[in-house]
């Protein structure tokens, strides 16, 4: 790993949906968002939180890092883009928005949380499909 001496992590996940179906690869574009635009530019040690976890009929998954963190003009222009669906800048979060909502449709949504010195949340929400036997570009 490039910065092993400047980040840890940590990962939570619930029991309960370990056997989830999901879109491939969702948590990585959020991780290498998080190391590359909150981490690498902050003067501290870096940390990101990767949790899941089931609440009713939904399973949400954060990404959360102690990085830069985005000013509030900063994080409008990232809501907007990502209810655009405009990909020219943050591709890989807009890219994994897509897919989510290929898959999942309206029931898909993506929160983006952020403050100056404190970092940045990402939060995934999803509609729980277990047994079911194929979700296109899924892997379990």
């Amino acid at each position: 790993m490039r910065y092993r001496e400047k980040l840890s992590f940590s990962i939570e996940m619930e029991e309960a949906i370990s056997d989830f179906i999901t879109v491939k690869i969702i948590v990585q574009p959020l991780v290498e968002n998080a190391i590359y635009h909150g981490i690498k530019p902050s003067r501290v040690n870096g940390h990101i939180t990767i949790k899941a976890w089931q609440e009713e009929d939904s399973v949400y998954i954060t990404v959360a890092d102690n990085g830069v963190g985005m000013d509030r003009e900063c994080l409008e222009a990232l809501q907007k883009r990502l209810a655009d669906m405009d990909s020219e800048e943050h591709f890989g979060m807009v890219n994994t928005l897509r897919r989510l909502k290929s898959a999942y449709g309206d029931k898909a949504e993506m929160k983006v949380e952020s403050s100056l010195s404190t970092g940045t949340t990402v939060t995934i929400r999803i509609p729980v499909e277990r047994g079911k036997s194929y979700v296109p570009g899924a892997c379990s």
